[in-house]
C-alpha cells in the first residue's frame, strides 16, 4: 500500500464529474464549460498538435504547474498514449494517402510530456509509462519510487489519461475504458509520519467507506494498493475522488 501526501488535483472526463481541486467538484453539466477552461491554458499552435484527452491531461499541467512551481518532477501514465493517431496514420498508408507531418511529429508516447515543457518551460525530470491494464498502478509504483529514494524530489505531478478508443477497438485485444477521453492530474508529496502511515495502510477503509482519501492535521492522504487497485484505470480512480473529496473538508 503507497501512501502519498495529495497537494492538489485536477480531473475532467468526457463523461462523469470532474475536479478542479480538493474538495472542488465539476458537475457533469459543467464539465464540458471546464475542459474549455482547461485547453485555453494551451496556445493554439500547440492546442493543434493534441488529441482530446491530450488536451485535458496538458491543460490540468499547465494549470497545476502555475499552482505549484516548486513541482520537480512530472510522470505521465497512459495505456494507449497515441495509438488512436498511430492507427489513424496506418489506415492512411494503406489507403494509399499521405501521411500529416503534424500526426507523425506526434505519435510518440512522450508527445504530451513534451508540449507541456514547453508551453511552462519545464526543464525537470519527466517520465512517461505504460503498464497495460496495471498502468495507473504503474504510475504510482514510479512516483512512490521517485519520493522515497531521491530526498531532492519533493513534490510530483501525476498525470494519467486516455484517449477515446471508440472507432478503434481493436487497439486493445484485452478489456478496456471505451468511456470516452479524460485526464486525471495529482499533485503529490511525501507523508512523513510513519507511524501515521503504518496506521492507515493497515485500514482499507475509514468510518465513512472511504478507499482512497484520509484527512489529517488539514492535510489531504491518498493511498493506493497496486494489489487492491492494480487494474484500475484513471477514470475510476477520478470518478472515487471526486466521490471522496466531495466538500472541502473532505467529508
Amino acid at each position: 500500500m503507497f501512501c502519498f501526501q495529495l497537494d492538489d488535483i485536477c480531473y475532467a472526463a468526457f463523461r462523469g464529474a470532474g475536479l478542479r481541486g480538493i474538495g472542488s467538484p465539476v458537475s457533469p453539466e459543467d464539465c464540458a464549460a471546464f475542459q474549455k477552461e482547461l485547453a485555453s491554458g494551451i496556445p493554439m499552435m500547440l492546442r493543434r498538435r493534441l488529441l482530446p484527452a491530450g488536451r485535458l491531461a496538458v491543460g490540468s499541467g499547465v494549470r497545476l504547474l502555475g499552482l505549484w512551481p516548486d513541482i520537480s518532477r512530472i510522470i505521465f501514465a497512459s495505456r494507449t498514449g497515441e495509438s488512436v493517431r498511430c492507427f489513424r496514420m496506418l489506415r492512411e498508408v494503406f489507403a494509399g494517402n499521405g501521411i500529416s507531418p503534424m500526426d507523425f511529429a506526434s505519435s510518440v508516447h512522450n508527445s504530451n510530456a513534451g508540449v507541456l515543457s514547453i508551453i511552462r518551460g519545464y526543464q525537470g525530470e519527466i517520465s512517461a509509462v505504460a503498464g497495460a491494464e496495471s498502468t495507473l498502478a504503474a504510475a504510482f509504483t514510479e512516483a512512490r519510487a521517485a519520493l522515497c529514494s531521491r530526498p531532492d524530489v519533493k513534490r510530483i505531478l501525476l498525470a494519467v489519461s486516455e484517449e477515446s478508443l471508440e472507432g478503434s477497438r481493436e487497439i486493445l485485444a484485452g478489456p478496456a475504458d471505451f468511456g470516452g477521453e479524460y485526464a486525471l492530474a495529482l499533485v503529490l508529496s511525501r507523508f512523513e509520519n510513519e507511524t501515521l502511515e503504518a496506521t492507515l495502510l493497515n485500514s482499507p477503509e475509514d468510518e465513512a467507506g472511504k478507499r482512497h482519501l484520509r484527512r489529517f492535521e488539514g492535510k489531504t492522504l491518498l493511498y493506493f494498493s497496486p494489489e487492491r487497485d492494480g487494474t484500475l484505470s484513471g477514470r475510476e480512480l477520478g470518478e472515487a475522488l471526486a466521490g471522496e473529496s466531495g466538500s472541502p473538508d473532505g467529508k
